[in-house]
């Protein structure tokens, strides 16, 4: 009876055993992704200040910001690690 209960105890506290911690593994950002692309050159002629303010000028400096600033955010959080 002792072996019985004896051998049901090593079976339930070896079910109890450490478990390995996960293997965390580096995270490699490619290069392409560590920049933005330069902004494109002024269209040449044949546009109105206005059209070239409101359909060029204004969304591409916005979406260089948009993209400097996430890109720049996304480096530091990885590199903190």
């Amino acid at each position: 009876m002792r072996f019985a209960s004896s051998a049901a105890l090593a079976v339930l506290l070896a079910g109890c055993s450490a478990v390995p911690a996960p293997e965390i593994l580096p995270v490699e950002i490619p290069e392409r992704l560590r920049s933005c692309e330069a902004e494109p050159t002024v269209p040449a002629g044949g546009v109105t200040h206005r059209q070239l303010l409101a359909d060029y000028w204004l969304p591409v400096r916005s979406a260089g910001r948009d993209c400097r600033a996430t890109l720049d955010e996304f480096i530091r959080a990885l590199e903190a690690e």
